[in-house]
């Protein structure tokens, strides 16, 4: 039974091995690895998702000769490992490596995911082995043009407009004259703080007195395809709106025109007693 168990382990997991591109037998960079690793783990991540999968990803295996991780797919709901995902990561990488297009199994979250990824292990040698496949399947130049290609086909994943909105300053970020932004709460979405970028100096004072007070943005709106409120603003004016008079109820009772012989207090209480 155990052996089973190891069996089906070994032929599900994927295995990220890295070594420098000048001598393989060199120790590779900490960082580098960490980096690479980290990448390949959000595009499994990302992939399994997008397939419907809610799995974890656990570490079967390290080992210190050049730099080896071994990782192993888990079903979070029931803890069986999931033995087809492994295959179906490394045949969607495959497919893409071809001619550039990937299958319709695969969302355009995934194939970027795969592109960050590959475009982080520029400096190194990276192989992936699938499962028992005795010969590692190498990411190679090709591989990462490929890859690149597919996204460059990819439909954009946000749009520009020209426009306003409204909202109340929230944050205010001005010390960095490299990175003038603020954050906009929106009236609709109290929840939905944009980031809002600007260049001119000159608003950091109009700003600044401006606080929780409601203002008009204007500028380009860049949205995520299906997002209703925009991901950032790149802003060229803002407006300070005037805010709206309150009404007290003297004033309110005021505007009144009362019955002859009774003032206003008399007239609420004659309201209320009516009631």
């Amino acid at each position: 039974m155990a052996n089973q168990s190891q069996q089906a382990e070994l032929s599900a997991s994927l295995t990220l091995i890295v070594k420098t591109v000048d001598d393989p037998e060199k120790p590779v960079d900490a960082q580098q690895f960490l980096q690479a690793a980290t990448k390949w783990l959000d595009a499994l991540v990302t992939f399994a998702t997008d397939q419907g999968r809610q799995v974890r990803w656990e570490i079967a295996g390290l080992q210190r000769s050049s730099a080896i991780v071994e990782v192993l797919p888990v079903d979070v709901t029931t803890g069986i490992i999931a033995s087809d995902l492994a295959k179906k990561w490394e045949s969607a990488v495959r497919s893409i490596e071809q001619d550039g297009i990937p299958p319709e199994s695969l969302t355009p979250k995934s194939v970027r995911a795969i592109g960050d990824f590959v475009s982080s292990i520029s400096d190194l040698s990276v192989a992936i082995k699938t499962g028992e496949e005795p010969t590692p399947h190498q990411i190679s130049a090709t591989t990462q043009k490929r890859v690149m290609d597919a996204i460059a086909a990819l439909p954009p994943e946000e749009y520009q407009l020209r426009g306003t909105v409204r909202g109340r300053l929230a944050v205010l970020n001005s010390w960095n004259p490299r990175e003038r932004w603020f954050r906009l709460q929106l009236p609709l979405a109290p929840d939905k703080h944009v980031k809002c970028v600007y260049s001119d100096e000159k608003l950091i004072e109009e700003l600044g007195e401006t606080f929780e007070d409601l203002l008009e943005v204007t500028g380009d709106l860049h949205y995520h395809v299906g997002d209703a409120w925009p991901s950032y603003i790149e802003v060229d004016r803002v407006r300070h709106l005037p805010k709206t008079p309150s009404s007290s109820i003297d004033q309110l009772i005021g505007s009144l025109k009362l019955p002859r012989g009774i003032d206003s207090v008399a007239y609420v209480r004659s309201l209320r007693d009516a009631e």
